[in-house]
């Protein structure tokens, strides 16, 4: 069985990066109060037993563990990439676990699983906790065939009360009490905006049926900001969880015609516009549609989060070292 060899952390809390080099028998991790030795322990049993409750409530971009044995010369690593997922409440966890460092990955991604049902009217705390369970087990009997991970002690555990024989001080209750209310009210919010998403849904199949004049088609052109739209149309396949590799490229074929299709349109040489041309404009024109309603999307999303900002934003200012974001007040 293995052992861990390094353990490198990047932005823990948003500004850390961390490079831990571990001794094969013992390992102390000495430091102030408050500078990150429980969250780092905490982290790196997350990453081992595929705790995605826990990862998702730590604020990280990526964690490698690096693994080795003295009876082999090959060094595993098991990965674990975070990446906010925009428009929502929660991350996108990847996991990379390789045999040895010249092998290609084996590839874990939580979103491929399944898609988010949140937009089917799921509770949002309700699909995350399916989609842990389901997706768990996999990634862990992967890990479990590296490392033994029974030994780790995850300290300072989130403590289970029996609130009926509760001798807890009023504060410590009125602090538990504030909390959930805090939880349940900022997955309201999560739950509203799902359902404006879901009527943003219904407005991309509605342009597609939308009938305009030829003459507003062709007059489109002069007006259109190609880069904006460009980014808007990436901001929301994000949203409809379409991979940035998978579209990056088509959205790029998309206005490269458009932009010889305006070429052409406006070329004096030409006497008439050809029907493949038009329809280049027409996709345009269709795809603008999406972006004004995108665009009033992230309005209504700013509307509707605008507590909730405010909240993150005071707490931020009360922490010197850490820095909270949206989706881990959300799954705390």
């Amino acid at each position: 069985m293995h052992i861990i060899d390094k353990i490198d952390i990047k932005n823990l809390w948003g500004t850390n990066n961390l490079i831990i080099s571990c001794f094969q028998d013992y390992n102390f991790l000495i430091g102030e109060n408050g500078t990150g030795k429980t969250t780092v322990i905490n982290l790196v049993a997350a990453a081992l037993r595929a705790d995605f409750k826990k990862l998702d409530q730590i604020e990280f971009e990526s964690i490698e563990i690096s693994l080795k044995t003295n009876s082999s010369r090959k060094k595993p690593s098991i990965k674990v990439m975070k990446s906010k997922k925009k428009d929502l409440p929660f991350s996108d966890i990847t996991y990379e676990i390789k045999q040895s460092q010249s092998e290609d990955p084996e590839i874990f991604d939580l979103d491929e699983l399944e898609s988010e049902r949140i937009y089917r009217g799921f509770s949002v705390r309700m699909l995350r906790e399916m989609k842990y369970n389901h997706y768990s087990s996999s990634v862990y009997n992967a890990i479990e065939k590296l490392v033994n991970v029974n030994w780790l002690s995850v300290h300072r555990n989130d403590e289970i009360y029996n609130k009926e024989n509760d001798n807890r001080p009023p504060i410590d209750v009125k602090v538990d009490n504030l909390n959930d209310s805090l939880v349940k009210f900022f997955s309201s919010l999560s739950k509203k905006f799902s359902e404006k998403i879901i009527d943003f849904q219904k407005e991309i199949l509605l342009s597609i049926l939308t009938p305009e004049t030829e003459d507003k088609i062709l007059k489109f052109g002069n007006d259109i900001n190609v880069d904006k739209e460009k980014k808007a149309l990436e901001a929301i396949f994000e949203v409809l969880g379409v991979k940035e590799v998978k579209i990056k490229a088509k959205i790029q074929q998309h206005f490269d015609r458009f932009n010889k299709a305006n070429e052409y349109l406006h070329d004096p040489t030409n006497s008439a516009i050809t029907p493949k041309h038009f329809a280049s404009l027409l996709n345009v024109w269709r795809s603008h549609a999406l972006v004004v309603e995108y665009e009033a999307l992230q309005d209504i999303k700013h509307e509707i989060f605008s507590q909730q900002n405010k909240f993150i934003d005071l707490l931020n200012q009360l922490f010197e070292k850490k820095k909270l974001s949206s989706y881990q007040i959300e799954m705390n």
